[in-house]
């Protein structure tokens, strides 16, 4: 009757009845099998990403699985036809049919159709909660459901996820959740919303979900914080993942949460790594009181009066160490001191490739913070075990960036910029940028607009859409580079270097290159939504503000379809640290998993590097080159997202913008629910991911049926 009532005040508020859809349980009675040509229509569809191959019948017929198959390729095409085929299927009785059709309707609701798709599916959870104790589907239509109106981001939207809290714990879970992207939509959340969440987070024992939404926005009023603050210890009592949660939106209580959090990051009996370095990035965030923190926390984390044991190097616990470094900014003289003897300490021996990597790069980050100004120090020169090594030149420009870059320091800079390390030169433009005391730059962008990396390249290209004004020759534009950028631009690029072909579009926007309006034009018509959306924004700003890169309705390339969609592919990464496994499942994205097997097989990542690392987040891979702007050379994938929350271990395709996957993945390090819609989830990792780090290799993948 709780329930009844409680679905019925959530609808009748928006004018809804109650009503329950119709029943299919006797044309699902026996569970007929599907047919295979039917199935294989439906994949076709999803591939081609063609609506028009799936009929309303389609979505009334008795077979199940047919259904589902049918109403998930519509939840991926995401044209105006798949749309209304989707609001006829959250009238079926299948749940696992309706969180599909809510899950696809989510992904496109915003603009003018935001209100009446947000008041469709709140219709339909009145419905589905008539029906709540049925036995649950392998998707649950209330999350998807919860998540779809958070997409929504209308007032109704926030209504109905609001007075879920009210209702029980597992409603108010996934009301939480589905405030949280009402929260990144919206940046704000009613002072009426927060103060609920507050109450089911004390009302629920161990309920972190519930200040999930507050890690999502900008600023909160400080009695909200002050709540919060209250309610953390309890919070933090649950051993589940999710009491994350709980540490990041600690960044809101303020400096009266730094006790909190230093037990945090000290504690390691009851604390992860992950969970340690969320609570560091915290206190970073925390002004001078967080840097005060951190100086006194260095001591407790690292010992500087013995050689690093070798297992602690390459366990977990260095990711906290390193992430307490990263997040430092002012040191004081004793930090400074400590600092280093850390950048002194010596290798352990027998020192394997990894250790030697880690502890390089540990000496060489302690080196850079704690030398302060003083360029010439030691401790710069010999904090790495190889002389010119990839961490000491990164630790020179950390120190370089104190200083004013004129006379023998913009010399040194300059040579810097031909290093033969893309990641090296890419840390230069950026430091070029941070410096307004170099007022023609010009020369040096054009030169790097020319580089054989991807990476320095679309670097350069970002930094000229941002600040165009450093492409002038004193008063007027700087010829050559503005004929570098053209040149480039109009020369051949992977068909997956989306986020160069993006960047370049960027800058040639920003600084007006008329003459490659025609190359602009072109890209207007990009099969990748990303690429387009850029085109169209350059276009406007070249003359023509009212110009639309729309997608295009004729494909220039067949769709992918994928060998295998069924049955678990497991592969194994061999690295100094041991195996590392990954389980896909093509079942649920057949053309990514089919992607990333075709790649392992062919060798493609043997000898990779790990390029991306960020501690309790992500470890990510798939770039040759190491920068993190590279791919496979092979046709973007188009996305394959289905409501799925993303937790500890979950695989995903990297992406640079929609529809533009191509060979690197990333595992997480920690639950990340909003990841879930925008990433297409490819499998799971197993254990030992959360020990790598940047410059980790790949050494071979072997393929396990």
């Amino acid at each position: 009757m709780r329930a009844s009532v409680a679905a019925c005040i959530v609808v009748t508020s928006l004018q809804f009845g109650c009503n329950r859809p119709a029943k299919r349980e006797s044309l699902d009675a026996g569970n007929p099998k599907p047919d295979p040509a039917n199935l294989a229509r439906y994949r076709e569809a999803e591939f081609s990403r063609n609506a028009s191959k799936i009929a309303l019948t389609d979505l009334t017929g008795r077979v199940v699985a047919e259904r589902r198959a049918a109403v998930r390729a519509l939840s991926r095409i995401q044209d105006p036809l798949s749309r209304d085929l989707l609001l006829h299927a959250l009238h079926d009785e299948d749940r696992e049919v309706v969180a599909w059709a809510v899950f696809g309707l989510g992904q496109k609701c915003s603009g003018p159709v935001a209100r009446e798709t947000a008041l469709a599916l709140v219709a339909r959870a009145g419905t589905l909660f008539l029906n709540k104790e049925r036995a649950p589907s392998a998707l649950d239509p209330f999350y998807a459901t919860a998540t779809a109106l958070g997409r929504c981001a209308t007032d109704e939207a926030e209504a109905t996820l609001r007075s879920w809290l009210t209702v029980d714990e597992e409603m108010a879970r996934h009301a939480a959740l589905g405030l949280s992207v009402y929260a990144a939509t919206r940046k704000r959340l009613d002072t009426v919303t927060l103060v609920a969440m507050l109450d089911a987070a004390d009302k629920y024992r161990g309920f972190a979900v519930g200040v999930l939404p507050l890690s999502r926005l900008d600023e909160l009023d400080s009695a909200v914080g002050d709540r919060l603050l209250t309610l953390a210890p309890r919070l933090l009592e649950t051993s589940g993942e999710e009491r994350r949660f709980v540490i990041r939106a600690l960044v809101h209580a303020g400096t009266p949460a730094l006790a909190m959090l230093s037990r945090i990051v000290t504690d390691d009996s009851q604390y992860r790594p992950a969970e340690r370095a969320e609570a560091l990035r915290v206190i970073g965030k925390l002004g001078e009181r967080g840097q005060d923190l951190l100086g006194q926390l260095l001591q407790r984390v690292v010992r500087a009066d013995k050689t690093p044991d070798e297992v602690w190097l390459l366990g977990a616990d260095y990711s906290v160490l390193m992430e307490l470094l990263s997040q430092l900014r002012s040191v004081d003289s004793k930090s400074r001191d400590y600092l280093a003897k850390v950048a002194k300490l010596p290798n352990p021996q027998p020192a394997s490739k990894a250790t030697t990597l880690r502890l390089d790069r540990l000496r060489c980050q302690a080196a850079s913070l704690a030398v302060a100004d003083e360029l010439a120090s030691p401790l710069l020169e010999t904090c790495a075990g190889t002389e010119g090594s990839r961490d000491q030149k990164l630790a020179y420009l950390r120190v370089l960036g104190h200083h004013r870059l004129r006379g023998k320091l913009l010399t040194r800079l300059d040579s810097l910029l031909a290093d033969s390390d893309p990641i090296v030169r890419i840390e230069v433009y950026k430091l070029l940028l941070a410096h307004d005391e170099i007022r023609e730059r010009a020369d040096r962008f054009a030169l790097a607009l020319s580089d054989k990396s991807n990476g320095v390249v679309a670097t350069v290209a970002e930094i000229l859409s941002k600040r165009p004004e450093l492409a002038l020759k004193g008063e007027r534009p700087h010829r050559e580079l503005i004929e570098t950028l053209e040149r480039v631009a109009r020369s051949p690029h992977p068909i997956d270097a989306t986020e160069l072909v993006a960047s370049l579009i960027d800058a040639i926007g920003a600084l007006g290159v008329l003459s490659a309006k025609p190359w602009v034009s072109d890209a207007c018509s990009s099969l990748t939504p990303r690429i387009r959306e850029r085109a169209e924004f350059a276009l406007r700003r070249l003359g023509e503000p009212k110009r639309d890169c729309a997608a295009p309705t004729q494909k220039s390339q067949a769709p992918m379809r994928p060998i295998r969609d069924e049955g678990e592919v497991t592969l194994r990464f061999l690295t100094e640290l041991g195996a590392l496994e990954l389980r896909l499942f093509p079942k649920s994205a057949p053309l990514a998993c089919e992607r990333v097997i075709t790649l392992a097989q062919s060798g493609f990542y043997d000898g990779m590097p790990i390029h991306r690392v960020v501690p309790g987040f992500v470890v990510q891979l798939g770039d040759k080159s190491g920068d993190g702007y590279g791919g496979s050379g092979m046709p973007p994938l188009p996305d394959e997202l289905s409501p799925i929350s993303f937790s500890t271990g979950d695989v995903g395709m990297a992406l640079s913008g929609s529809d533009s996957g191509s060979s690197q993945f990333f595992v997480t390090l920690g639950p990340y629910p909003q990841l879930a819609g925008d990433y297409t989830r490819v499998g799971r990792a197993g254990l030992g991911w959360d020990k790598l780090t940047v410059g980790d290799v790949i050494q071979k993948v072997e393929l396990s049926p």
